[in-house]
């Protein structure tokens, strides 16, 4: 069975080289004094040809040529239709468009709000796109706390020691999303945890969120989904960005950008970022620091350059360091408990693209990412110290099969991880790297209809051949109503001690039940399929469109690593998994203009995510509410005001129980309030003044015995509340825009 699976495979990829494609890019804005603005969600499509597609975020798109001469039109609400003529002579080149403002009526005004998140009706894969604009609502110091207005992403924290922000999606923890950085995969292995955080939210310039079986063109790894992060291009108006941060609890944070375009070719971004805690704060009065306190910075250059043979690409270096300090408030006292995080982080990553001069539709891309990582993390007395060397490699091809109708990409990849971990008596080292082809495979069907299917066959050093089958469907009832499912295999390898490092802020015994000698920690690896549905339906009320998405996945393991800390209340019990474990997520999302500039988002969410443990069973996951709901309103004045608000409801949350023989208790429900208040300045300068944790809450005794950490019941890592409580939080961002450059001709 295997075989003829992989012959089938081989088949596929092998017949994909028949014909070859290429597509029309490029960017839309619209001109004002201060310079160019993106627009984002602009309609674009050929006038004799089914083909179309909307501008992201940052006004960018890609639309596949038809291969014969056409207009490819420009349509927005309020702005000018325009069109240019592509023919095989110039499709190659990037088409820049400048839209103009419709023009005035006698005592007729048009308006153009362009959202700051969006979900598309055309794509086959349910992707939320969270622009700039939306990050801008919250403080988003770092990636982990970019979705505090997004009800998709849950965020809490790992332990009351380190105040470590970890996200979970679909009722799981953050490991099962791949991360990744445009699209080149991050927060892997040592960086699990702490991946996002190392990852300045003004370095950002938009997000991805796809919920539900990924692509397999990113790799077999994603579980829940995938979150990818888009951070300024070297191309663009801003030639400075600075932005200051300070809050109520001693942090402070600089982040600088700077862009500087040598020629049309040649163009290159510098971003600085650091960050300062030096005011301990004991708010609770347990004797512990509310927060780590240090310092951390890092530096990322990318180059971006076009060559005149068609060969494109970018390079990008990054550097981070990072030392914090955590644990008793006064280390004076016998016998204190302190925590001390070091790490060091360096990688440089590469994108080398071909476009093909005398094929339609043809195009190579490669991925190339190298880094190194060093932690030394000091509990108490337990040391958890750690290296990681990992090298990347993904190569794509892009075509179609006789029309734009059958698009497909297919390529291969590598990966190599080499960890070295020590913990008290355990001393892992493992050398694991997987390489694979795939093929993905995308119908079109008129106007309604779209299947993508995806196949990827890899072979892990460790784990033997994993076969990776993902497929997504659209399907348009209305112009306005999308139906979307979904459903996939995934797999990853766990790491253990990297994943799970917050609980050793206590006195628990890490016990690793793996049986075989020669897999990483003796354990099987993770298999889980995921499925989903999705229903988006746009309507227009009151001259204003009302946006209702519901949705509902489940994921089922097939082999899970089981994070047990109900069997012994003095340990935490690694192993694999005999019997069931599921998770069930269901939420129903509403967004609205209320009146004229005031956006009103509102959600429900429900999980169900229950394990089989050896010693109770069938139980729910702890720490984490069954029940969730979610409001945001967001305003802004003519005059460039603006007030945004969020509530953030969560139920109960099981506790397990530190008294042998009790499985556990129930924390209660609370809500969270975060406001913010900005004032911009024609787009160059900007002052904001928020407060997170408006109503004060904060979780009673959230470290136990804390007035003696040397009892074997200390605790710190059964958080399932707010530590520090309200949090008062200050900043400018301020903008430079350069000469606006290379103005394409529309027609």
């Amino acid at each position: 069975m295997r075989t003829l699976r992989s012959i089938t495979f081989l088949l596929f990829v092998l017949c994909s080289f028949s014909s070859f494609s290429q597509f029309v890019k490029g960017t839309v804005n619209e001109k004002k004094e201060e310079g160019l603005e993106a627009l984002p969600g602009v309609s674009i499509f050929w006038r004799n040809n089914i083909i179309q597609t909307i501008t992201d975020q940052n006004g960018s798109f890609s639309i596949s040529f038809p291969g014969q001469e056409d207009y490819l039109i420009f349509s927005f609400t309020g702005f000018q239709q325009d069109s240019i003529l592509i023919n095989k002579s110039n499709f190659q080149e990037e088409v820049n468009i400048l839209l103009k403002a419709g023009k005035a009526l006698d005592e007729v005004s048009i308006e153009v709000r362009n959202k700051s998140t969006q979900i598309s009706l055309i794509s086959p894969k349910k992707t939320e796109l969270i622009g700039e604009n939306e990050l801008r609502k919250a403080a988003c110091c770092n990636l982990s706390e970019s979705f505090e207005t997004s009800p998709s992403v849950d965020v809490s924290f790992t332990d009351a020691a380190t105040g470590t922000r970890q996200i979970k999606m679909l009722g799981l923890s953050g490991k099962y999303s791949q991360i990744s950085i445009e699209n080149i995969p991050d927060s892997r292995g040592l960086s699990t945890l702490t991946g996002m955080q190392a990852i300045p939210g003004s370095w950002v310039s938009g997000i991805q969120l796809n919920k539900g079986a990924g692509s397999v063109v990113n790799g077999y790894e994603s579980v829940t989904g995938q979150i990818n992060a888009e951070l300024f291009k070297p191309e663009g108006d801003k030639r400075f960005h600075f932005n200051l941060y300070g809050n109520a609890m001693g942090r402070i944070e600089g982040n600088y950008i700077a862009r500087k375009k040598f020629s049309d070719s040649l163009s290159t971004a510098l971003m600085v970022h650091h960050n300062h805690m030096t005011s301990p704060h004991d708010n609770n009065n347990d004797g512990f620091h509310d927060h780590l306190i240090g310092d951390g910075a890092s530096v990322l250059n990318r180059w971006r350059f076009i060559a005149k043979n068609n060969w494109r690409g970018q390079f990008i270096l990054r550097s981070i360091w990072d030392e914090k300090n955590s644990g008793s408030f006064n280390p004076s006292t016998s016998n204190p408990f302190l925590v001390n995080l070091k790490e060091n982080h360096n990688e440089a990553w590469m994108k080398l693209g071909y476009l093909f001069p005398n094929s339609e539709f043809a195009s190579i891309g490669t991925q190339w990412k190298v880094a190194y990582k060093t932690i030394n993390y000091q509990f108490g007395d337990r040391a958890y110290v750690a290296d990681q060397s990992s090298a990347y490699f993904n190569f794509i091809y892009e075509n179609i099969i006789g029309n734009t109708n059958h698009h497909y990409k297919t390529g291969a990849s590598w990966t190599y991880d080499e960890l070295d971990e020590e913990l008290v008596d355990f001393d892992f080292l493992r050398k694991e790297w997987s390489s694979g082809a795939y093929f993905e495979y995308n119908f079109k069907r008129g106007e309604n209809f779209d299947y993508l299917l995806g196949v990827r066959e890899d072979y892990n050093n460790f784990y033997g051949w994993l076969f990776t089958p993902r497929s997504h469907m659209r399907y348009a009832l209305s112009e306005n109503s999308t139906l979307r499912a979904s459903g996939g295999k995934a797999y990853r390898t766990a790491n253990v001690l990297a994943e799970n490092y917050p609980y050793l802020a206590s006195n628990r015994a890490f016990v690793i039940q793996g049986s075989t000698a020669s897999l990483p920690y003796g354990l099987e690896m993770e298999d889980a399929w995921n499925y989903g549905l999705n229903y988006t339906h746009k309507l227009n009320l009151d001259y204003r469109e009302l946006v209702i998405a519901v949705d509902f996945y489940r994921t089922e393991f097939q082999n899970q690593l089981v994070v047990d800390l109900f069997t012994n209340p003095q340990e935490v019990n690694f192993y694999n998994l005999s019997g069931k474990s599921f998770a069930n997520s269901f939420q129903v999302q509403l967004d609205y203009e209320l009146i004229k500039r005031l956006d009103f988002r509102t959600a429900y969410r429900w999980y169900d995510v229950q394990t089989e443990y050896q010693s109770v069973g069938l139980q729910s996951q702890a720490l984490l509410p069954q029940h969730r709901a979610f409001v945001n309103l967001s305003y802004k004045t003519r005059n460039e005001w603006m007030f945004d608000a969020t509530l953030n409801w969560r139920g109960s949350q099981i506790i397990p129980s530190k008294v042998l023989g009790a499985i556990s208790t129930d924390s209660p429900a609370y809500s969270v309030v975060n406001a913010q208040i900005s004032k911009e300045h024609k787009e160059k300068f900007e002052v904001y003044v928020g407060v997170e944790n408006l109503l004060d809450f904060k979780q009673d005794n959230p470290i136990i015995m804390a007035e003696n950490p040397n009892d074997p019941s200390f605790d710190a890592s059964l958080v399932w509340g707010p530590i520090f409580g309200r949090n008062i939080y200050f900043g400018i961002r301020m903008t430079f825009l350069g000469e606006a450059k290379n103005k394409a001709t529309s027609h």
